[in-house]
């Protein structure tokens, strides 16, 4: 009997460890299962990885020229702006120049022009004065005549 017991102590221990050696099995069995799977995705994902890398290496490349090229605009845009500040003041302070050459011709002008006028004047002046002086010349040369008619009449008459 007790062998029997022991034998049957054996069984339901030998049963367990074969149940566990099935479960073991099974889980080698379907981790197996999944490495295979993991090694096919790798290595169906390795062509398009190695894609993506290297598509991710000319990006870097692009981006690396393109921020030294975003630099040197930079800079260059900077000068310009310098060169535009500078060139708009020069052109400010050439049109005050300007302006102010304007003005003192126009006061030039302007001064010129009262002269001229009052020039005009004077000259109006002495031509009605010398116009003036010429009816009374005039008249005195009429009279004159009438003077000298009447005396060489008178002498005339004298003398007959």
């Amino acid at each position: 009997m007790e062998q029997s017991v022991f034998l049957r102590s054996m069984c339901s221990t030998m049963g367990e460890h074969i149940e566990k050696y099935e479960r073991a099995s099974n889980f080698l069995k379907s981790l197996n299962h999944w490495r295979i799977q993991r090694k096919t995705l790798i290595e169906s994902a390795s062509p398009k990885i190695e894609d993506k890398i290297s598509k991710i290496v000319v990006l870097k490349t692009d981006i690396s020229r393109k921020y030294k090229d975003t630099g040197l605009f930079s800079r260059k845009n900077s000068e310009l702006t310098a060169s535009a500040k500078e060139t708009i003041e020069a052109k400010c302070s050439i049109e005050e120049e300007l302006l102010e050459k304007r003005k003192r011709n126009l006061n030039g002008v302007t001064s010129e022009k009262e002269d001229l006028h009052r020039e005009i004047l004077m000259f109006k002046t002495k031509l009605e004065t010398a116009q003036s002086l010429a009816e009374e010349s005039e008249e005195i040369s009429i009279e004159a005549k009438g003077v000298e008619l009447c005396f060489k009449l008178l002498s005339s008459a004298t003398n007959l």
